[in-house]
């Protein structure tokens, strides 16, 4: 877990303001602006932790929007 933060750190910015039992809350600095870029990120996110998109979004498409 703390190799994917710093390597969305790298990447976009992103910092850890949040950490609970079940989620990290990060602020994103730089996010990906384009749907393609935002889309790869999903599913990089998908592969990490499917649940953000099995129990919360539904979709790899609707996450990434």
């Amino acid at each position: 877990m703390v190799a994917e933060c710093r390597f969305l750190e790298d990447r976009f910015g992103t910092r850890l303001i949040a950490l609970r039992f079940d989620q990290g809350i990060v602020s994103v600095a730089a996010p990906p602006r384009m749907i393609e870029d935002a889309l790869a990120v999903a599913a990089e996110h998908f592969a990490f932790c499917p649940d953000n998109i099995r129990q919360g979004h539904g979709a790899i498409r609707e996450y990434a929007e």
